[in-house]
């Protein structure tokens, strides 16, 4: 209680706070305000959200068209059917045209993976700042925005597996058995992991 007998507030302030930055460490070739931000002092609310939206934006970048060797398209798209397919999904047949024919009809869906804390029911237009720092928006207008970018990224995924499933159906039955003999290879040398008795190697 304070001398006036009612009750006292709790503390507004906290010494408790989260340091976040972010950056790009592999093209020091851009702008610094381009490859690494920062922000400071922020709440757990503010953490949450942040590193939510990252997952959310995260989860529907483009990573599968890199690759160390450009040239080399045959093996690209050998590696990525290998990374992205396993054994079960190749048909009677032993192509893998139906899987990859499925997972561009999921993409086409736009369903996307949202954190619980970006979650919510309140929906409430964007006007620029000064100076060209930013813009200023309802919650609404930020949601359609935010909808706006992970629709271009998922549209940028979609384009990018119709491009490889024109090529891998121009020489699918030697994509389907070098994609098809590599996880084999793959699964037996899993099989032989799992089976090794780690005591045999110490004797």
């Amino acid at each position: 209680m304070n001398r006036k007998g009612s009750k006292v507030q709790s503390q507004p302030f906290t010494s408790e706070s989260y340091n976040i930055s972010m950056q790009i460490n592999n093209r020091e070739d851009l702008p610094i305000n381009e490859r690494w931000k920062s922000v400071s002092h922020i709440t757990e609310l503010s953490r949450k959200f942040i590193f939510s939206l990252f997952d959310l934006v995260g989860s529907e970048c483009l990573t599968d068209s890199h690759t160390t060797e450009v040239e080399d398209e045959f093996s690209n798209i050998v590696d990525l059917l290998f990374r992205r397919f396993n054994l079960e999904q190749f048909d009677n047949n032993g192509s893998l045209e139906n899987a990859i024919e499925d997972y561009i009809k999921k993409l086409e869906e736009y369903n996307y993976f949202i954190p619980d804390s970006l979650v919510t029911k309140e929906n409430d237009c964007l006007t620029p700042l000064e100076f060209n720092i930013g813009y200023k928006g309802s919650l609404e207008c930020v949601i359609g925005y935010v909808k706006k970018i992970l629709r271009s990224l998922r549209e940028e995924k979609i384009i990018f597996w119709r491009n490889v499933f024109r090529k891998y159906k121009r020489d699918k039955e030697a994509f389907d058995y070098e994609s098809r003999m590599k996880l084999t290879r793959h699964k037996t040398d899993l099989d032989w992991i799992s089976e090794v008795d780690i005591e045999d190697y110490k004797k």
